[in-house]
């Protein structure tokens, strides 16, 4: 059975697709049975939907602004960056 810090560090990280489908069985009966790990679980999934709904929501205004830059004007961009360094 996998421990708690293994369980963190495996939620943190979403290396799911690396681990085979034994060691995702027992990730889920880990945070079935853990109330900490399944609450850890919880916040990580809350975060990461957060972080995607704050994602579609910039890209939606950026969109509807048009306010993308173009090619040339990015390039600039990371050259003037590049001159400071």
């Amino acid at each position: 059975m996998l421990t708690c810090k293994q369980v963190s560090n495996a939620l943190a990280r979403k290396d799911y697709a690396a681990m085979s489908p034994l060691e995702r069985l027992g990730l889920r009966i880990h945070i079935a049975l853990c109330a900490v790990c399944g609450r850890y679980n919880r916040q990580v999934m809350i975060m990461q939907d957060a972080a995607r709904a704050f994602r579609r929501r910039e890209n939606a205004q950026i969109e509807s602004s048009g306010a993308c830059l173009s090619c040339c004007d990015k390039d600039a961009i990371k050259n003037a960056i590049r001159q400071r360094r």
